[in-house]
């Protein structure tokens, strides 16, 4: 395969409705903590605070569907209890990766995002008419 079409191929793999997948932001923020190097409970901490998101919205989700579905109180405090914990996680997890990591990860992020954000914008050719 030629290099052109190797290019072209990745290019059109990175772009997703105009953008770059968020995929490759979280990819970078993620190399960027395995730099950073720690323990266990650094990593522990990163994993709670990445996954307690999706854990408590999903939950909530799901157990609010079921409780609907089958009328039943206890999913619905299922959902809630899950939602609560999923709180719990994202505060140990804080606790956990520490504060200062926290500050220099959410620097980080913000600097990658930004840049993603640069990266994307569509260029003079691409702007609407101008006022």
């Amino acid at each position: 395969m030629a290099p052109e079409c190797i290019m072209t191929r990745r290019a059109d793999l990175l772009r997703l409705h105009g953008h770059a997948p968020f995929g490759a932001l979280i990819r970078g923020v993620w190399r960027a903590t395995l730099r950073m190097g720690g323990g266990w409970r650094f990593h522990l901490g990163l994993l709670l605070l990445l996954v307690n998101v999706p854990f408590g919205y999903g939950a909530l989700a799901f157990c609010g569907a079921m409780a609907v579905a089958r009328a039943s109180h206890a999913w619905a405090l299922a959902g809630g209890i899950c939602y609560g914990v999923s709180w719990l996680m994202l505060g140990a997890g804080t606790l956990l990766v520490g504060l200062q990591a926290k500050k220099v990860l959410s620097h980080d992020a913000k600097r990658k995002f930004r840049a993603w954000k640069r990266f994307n914008s569509p260029g003079p050719e691409n702007a609407g008419p101008a006022d």
